[in-house]
This record gives structure tokens, sequence and C-alpha cells, in this order.
């Protein structure tokens, strides 16, 4: 049967076909690929994370900035509705363990290729930038922290299973439960993101060395719009 892939392993040479890769449901990876698949995932982060500023932004503008976003009310009303669904949506995705794609599964991608790894150092990103000297426990500790925020998960996840996503009639004519009986904040969902974001940079610039900002310069930019509409409306009075 044809090699599917060689790996040398403390000195032995390790020999898998792609039978006993498709029996073990072991998936191997050149460093390019797995590289390419982190950034996918922070990619998706940088806009969660560009959905929750936006919305911030909508909502710390609303005192200061009442008049200009009262001329289009309904309009930033419906914006802010949404970005509540789209970052609590992508969050979810990031951490839920049914999904293919999750940041659960993604440690264990890394486990299973771990011989792509030679740094001497590893940094916890979101650990106060803590450094530990192998893979193993940058994963272990990842898992950790990712328990750690396991009810605040679970929560986003019922909030999208039964609202977001789909028509749950106990939550179908009024939203006003929801948060009672799911309860998340905004410190949890601060605490998501970073967590999110850290882990997968701490894999890549252990990978590679690279590092991908979690947000788009600039993404919370609404204040200057504003800005602009409170300048014009001062010029034609």
């Amino acid at each position: 049967m044809t090699v599917f892939r060689q790996w040398v392993m403390v000195g032995t040479e390790v020999t898998l076909d792609l039978f006993d890769c498709i029996l073990c449901g072991v998936y191997y990876m050149t460093k390019n690929e797995l590289g390419l698949e982190l950034e996918y995932y922070l990619h998706h982060i940088v806009w969660a994370n560009d959905y929750y500023d936006a919305y911030n932004s909508i909502m710390d503008g609303g005192t200061e900035y009442y008049e200009e976003i009262s001329l289009a009310n309904t309009f930033f009303i419906i914006t802010r509705y949404s970005l509540i669904s789209s970052f609590l949506m992508e969050i979810t995705k990031l951490f839920d363990q049914r999904e293919d794609k999750c940041i659960p599964q993604l440690i264990k991608l890394c486990r299973q290729n771990s011989v792509l790894f030679s740094a001497d150092e590893y940094y916890i990103i979101w650990n106060d930038n803590e450094i530990v000297h192998d893979l193993n426990s940058l994963l272990v500790i990842a898992e950790q922290s990712i328990q750690k925020l396991d009810s605040q998960i679970k929560s986003l996840m019922a909030r999208r299973d039964r609202y977001y996503a789909h028509n749950d009639k106990r939550y179908f004519a009024t939203t006003s439960r929801l948060a009672d009986d799911y309860p998340i904040n905004q410190q949890d969902v601060n605490s998501l993101l970073e967590l999110s974001s850290g882990i997968c940079n701490s894999l890549l610039g252990a990978l590679n060395g690279n590092h991908i900002h979690p947000r788009h310069i600039n993404n919370d930019d609404l204040v200057s719009l504003l800005m602009c509409a409170r300048k014009s409306n001062s010029i034609k009075s």
C-alpha cells in the first residue's frame, strides 16, 4: 500500500499508510498546512472581535452622540441586534466541540502534529505571556483554560440553539427569560475572545513565529463617523 506520510519521532522512523490513518482517525499535516489552518481560525476570530467592537461602539456612542444616532435610529437598532447575533454565533462556533472546526479540535490537531513544533520556548499569550518549554504544557493549559469557561460556553451554545439559530417555543414570543436561563455577560464575552485569539496566536507563534492581530485596524471607527455628522450639523445650524 502507498505510504501516506513518514515521521521521525525520538529517533525512530514511524511509517503510516493511508489505510492506517483512516482507521485511527489521525490526519498528519505539513507545517505549512497547519500554519494555514491556524490562520483560518484567527481570521474567524478577527471577525468575531470586529462584530463585538462595532456593537460596543454603538452602545458607547449612544450617550455622547445621541442626537446623531437618532438621525438614523432604526438603522442603529437593527445593526445593534444583528451584531449581537453575529459575535455570539462566531464565538459559539469556535468552542462548540460538536463542530469539526473548533478550538478544542484544533488543540487535538496540534497534538497529533507535535513533531512540526520545534521552538525552545512557548509563550502563553492569554496568560500574561507565561513561558513553558514544551508544547504539551501549552496545550494542557489551553484545555484547562477552556474548561474554566465551560459554563459560559454552554450558555452561549444554549442561546444559539434555542434562539439565534432555532425557534424554541419558550423564547419565541419573548426573550426576557433567555438571560436568566442562560446568563452571559460582557466580561464572559471578553474572556472567550481573548482566550480564542491567545490560544491560536500562541500556537501559530510556536509553529512558525508569526502572529495575527485579533482585530482589524479602526474596526470601531463609528465615533469618527458620528463626529463628522455632528460637525456637519453644527455648520448647517
